[in-house]
């Protein structure tokens, strides 16, 4: 490996030698020579320097061609350490080298965050081209500080296809201090790729209030509303009701794209009950469910309840939208609408919502003992029971109500948890009476429960007891073996 670096050296030296060695005679034939009329002379001499030009450009092309063969010979630490030098040399041809291998240490995961740092200033670069090769790296590129680096430099961008790529990365990864920007380009060009920026910078809620009548004023002057998804958006996210009651045609009437853009931008503004009035379309429906979520009160979460989606594809979007309102909403509004979900939600949404509302922010233990008696049995006749016996030990003062208590009891017997039912409850009463209860309705886990009641409590029971589990006196026959199941 020593020997090819050495080899590696030489043919640069020499290379670079040759190349000024043409440029000194270049500068030598358009000295002043004797001899020869004025025009013979600067024929000959324009001859003399095309064909230095075309010697040098094969020796540049030729210089170019080394680098790329022989650079793979070089170590990590040596390629790391003079792709600087290169980033920032006169040549275009070699910054675009640099760029070239940069990209490459990037898909294998060696691209160091100072070279990724001296990469991403190319995007200020005289050559256009280098700015948009640049720029095809930035969804790969990574460090802390990068989109306020891409802002300032799509500020002053005059490339529209280096700027729509600036736009993109801005859209994909929305940062604080963006808007600014994106509203300059909204107006400047290139007006598409700002408008969705602009959307994904609303959706993040990353657009002052300062700014946004000027983004509405310059959508209005935009002559391509009508033919941009993300300017409807914009335009319906922003507008005033006036706007959206002309956008409604489009709502009802326009291709599927501008439709569902149209209802994008009402979910954004919290318009609803349009979108509402139209879910029976397997389009709007996901779009109406998310603006619901985002108005996030009981009103809403009733709404998302009661309105089944049309097909069962989308069942996870009523599902997903309604965990999320369950989530910050009022206990006392999640037990309202607890009273609607035992009648017409499916169990297991209905626990969804209990659950969501039960870890959401900010509640208290009394707000989860509410919920849990709501929850717990839910979870229970699910076949739940080992999840309730969880959640209701999960209180760091312990639990004292009796009803509450009892609720630990029956979901502790239901998982099998024999001890933590004992703990409870000591008595085979207790044992007895939920033996009683599901005896017809799950004869297995009855029998499971009756012969823990025997061994545990067979020397302590009544006549009555013995005889409702079907006992024999003692002495008149053997007692029953039990075991631990």
């Amino acid at each position: 490996m020593p020997h090819i670096r050495r080899n590696l050296r030489v043919r640069l030296f020499r290379l670079g030698t040759c190349s000024a060695a043409l440029a000194m005679a270049s500068c030598a034939a358009l000295s002043p020579a004797g001899g020869g009329s004025v025009p013979s002379r600067t024929a000959t001499l324009e001859e003399q320097v095309q064909q230095l030009r075309a010697d040098n450009e094969s020796l540049h092309d030729r210089l170019l061609a080394t680098w790329r063969d022989l650079w793979p010979l070089l170590s990590l630490e040596e390629q790391r350490a003079r792709i600087p030098a290169l980033l920032s040399d006169e040549d275009v041809g070699i910054r675009r080298f640099a760029i070239d291998r940069i990209a490459v240490l990037l898909r294998d995961g060696d691209a160091e965050e100072p070279i990724l740092r001296l990469l991403v200033e190319r995007l200020g670069d005289p050559d256009p081209l280098l700015r948009e090769a640049t720029a095809t790296l930035l969804p790969e590129i990574e460090f802390d500080g990068l989109p306020e680096v891409v802002v300032e430099k799509l500020r002053e961008e005059s490339d529209g296809r280096v700027a729509a790529m600036e736009l993109n990365y801005l859209r994909d990864r929305p940062a604080t201090g963006a808007a600014e920007v994106v509203l300059l380009r909204l107006n400047r060009g290139p007006a598409e790729a700002a408008a969705e920026a602009m959307v994904s910078l609303l959706e993040n809620e990353l657009v002052e209030t300062s700014l946004r009548d000027d983004i509405l004023i310059a959508v209005r002057r935009s002559n391509r509303v009508p033919d941009q998804a993300a300017m409807l958006t914009l335009l319906a996210t922003l507008g005033t009701p006036d706007d959206r009651r002309r956008l409604m045609v489009v709502l009802d009437g326009g291709t599927s794209s501008m439709r569902r853009a149209v209802a994008k931008g009402f979910a954004m503004a919290h318009v609803a009950g349009p979108l509402v009035q139209r879910a029976d379309d397997e389009l709007i429906y996901p779009i109406a469910m998310e603006a619901l979520e985002r108005q996030g009160d009981l009103e809403s979460l009733l709404v998302i309840l009661r309105r089944s989606p049309p097909e069962e594809s989308l069942i996870g979007a009523r599902d997903a939208a309604a965990v999320s309102v369950a989530s910050t909403i009022a206990v006392d509004d999640l037990l309202i609408a607890d009273a609607t979900m035992a009648s017409l939600s499916p169990p297991t949404l209905r626990i969804a919502v209990l659950l969501a509302g039960w870890s959401g922010d900010d509640r208290t233990n009394g707000d989860r003992k509410m919920i849990a008696r709501q929850l717990v049995p839910a979870l229970i006749e699910e076949g739940r029971a080992t999840e309730a016996v969880q959640l209701l030990e999960s209180f760091d003062d312990g639990i004292t109500e009796d009803d509450l208590l009892q609720l630990k009891f029956i979901a502790a017997l239901r998982a099998g948890a024999w001890n933590a039912a004992a703990d409870v409850r000591p008595d085979p009463q207790s044992w007895i009476d939920q033996w009683s209860t599901i005896s017809s309705r799950d004869p297995d886990a009855a029998e499971l429960m009756r012969r823990q009641i025997i061994l545990r409590f067979e020397d302590t029971l009544d006549t009555s007891q013995r005889e409702a589990l079907g006992l024999p006196e003692p002495g008149i026959a053997d007692g029953e073996s039990v075991e631990t199941p």
